[in-house]
C-alpha cells in the first residue's frame, strides 16, 4: 500500500483589512512603531482627520516614526495609509513583487506623496524663531556667499537668483575650489549659507570650519544632528527619512522651500521695491 502524502500546506496569505495586518505585524515592530500601532487600532476613525503631528504627539513619538510605521504596513506614506484605511484593505506583502508595481502606486505618484509628506512634517516643525534668526544674520551681513555641492549646488544658485531678484546681491558656490578662493573675500559679520542634504560632506565641512574661523556667521539648511548643523549658528532643518528611496529629490525640494521662505523675509525686512505691493511691510 503506498504512503498517503499529506496534503501540501500553502503559507496564509497577509490579512487584506490593514487593521488586521496591523494586529498581525504588531510583534515584528519597533516599539516606537508599536505605540503607533496601538493608538490607530484605539482611534481608527481619528486618525483619519489628523496632520502628522498630531498623531505622532498622540502616540507619544515622533513624526518620523509615524512615516515609518505605514511604511511598515505596506503603505507609501501617511496619505496612503489613511486612504487604505478608510477603505479597509492594503496591497498584500505577498504581491508586492514587480509584476504587482504597475497596479500599486506608480514611482511618479510614490514621489509626490513622498514629498508630500516631508513638506507636511516640516510644516509642523517649522519654527518661526529659528527662520527669524536666520533671516537677522543676513539682514546684517555685507556678503552673503552659498556653498552647495552636487545637487546642493542648484539649490544654491537658485537662492542667489531669488536673491538677486530683490536686489540682494548673493553668490553661489558649487566648486570646491571656488569655495575656497572665497575664503580670501570674506570678513567677521558676513553670512554663509551652507547647504548639505546629509551634512556629512567632508568638503563643505572643512570650508565651513574655516569660515567660523574667520568670525563668518554660518546657516545650515541641512540634516538636524549631522556634523555640518553642529558647525552652524542657525540651522534651518530639512531631515528626509532614510527610508525614502527618492530621498534627495525630496531633501533637494524642502531646501528650496526653506530658502525661498528665507529670501523672502529678509526682502520684506529690507523693504524691497521690486515686492508686489501686498508684500510690503506696513
Amino acid at each position: 500500500m503506498s504512503a498517503q502524502h499529506a496534503p501540501s500546506q500553502t503559507p496564509a496569505e497577509p490579512p487584506t483589512d490593514l487593521r488586521e495586518r496591523i494586529r498581525a505585524a504588531r510583534p515584528t515592530l519597533s516599539p516606537a512603531e508599536r505605540q503607533v500601532a496601538d493608538w490607530v487600532l484605539r482611534q481608527p476613525g481619528t486618525v483619519l482627520s489628523l496632520p502628522v503631528a498630531a498623531i505622532a504627539r498622540e502616540a507619544g513619538v515622533s513624526q518620523p516614526t509615524v512615516i515609518r510605521f505605514c511604511r511598515s504596513m505596506g503603505c507609501h506614506g501617511l496619505s496612503d495609509f489613511k486612504l487604505r484605511l478608510a477603505q479597509g484593505n492594503v496591497v498584500p506583502e505577498a504581491v508586492r513583487g514587480a509584476s504587482a508595481t504597475r497596479v500599486a502606486t506608480p514611482s511618479g505618484t510614490r514621489v509626490l506623496q513622498n514629498t508630500i509628506d516631508a513638506l507636511t512634517a516640516l510644516q509642523d516643525r517649522f519654527d518661526p524663531l529659528t527662520l527669524d534668526a536666520a533671516v537677522a544674520l543676513v539682514d546684517a551681513a555685507h556678503r552673503i556667499d552659498l556653498y552647495g555641492f552636487g545637487s546642493s549646488g542648484v539649490v544654491a544658485a537658485d537662492a542667489q537668483m531669488k536673491f538677486f531678484r530683490y536686489g540682494i546681491p548673493a553668490n553661489a558656490y558649487s566648486d570646491p575650489y571656488l569655495v575656497s578662493m572665497s575664503l580670501n573675500v570674506l570678513q567677521a559679520g558676513d553670512v554663509v549659507i551652507a547647504i548639505s542634504k546629509s551634512g556629512e560632506l567632508p568638503e563643505l565641512q572643512t570650508a565651513v570650519e574655516r569660515v567660523r574661523e574667520l568670525g563668518v556667521h554660518v546657516i545650515a539648511v541641512t540634516a538636524p544632528g549631522s556634523p555640518l548643523a553642529a558647525l552652524a549658528d542657525v540651522v534651518l532643518p530639512a531631515g528626509v527619512d532614510d527610508a525614502v528611496a527618492d530621498r534627495s529629490m525630496v531633501a533637494r525640494l524642502l531646501h528650496l522651500a526653506l530658502l525661498d521662505a528665507l529670501v523672502l523675509e529678509v526682502a520684506l525686512r529690507k523693504g524691497s521695491t521690486t515686492l508686489p505691493n501686498h508684500q510690503l511691510p506696513e
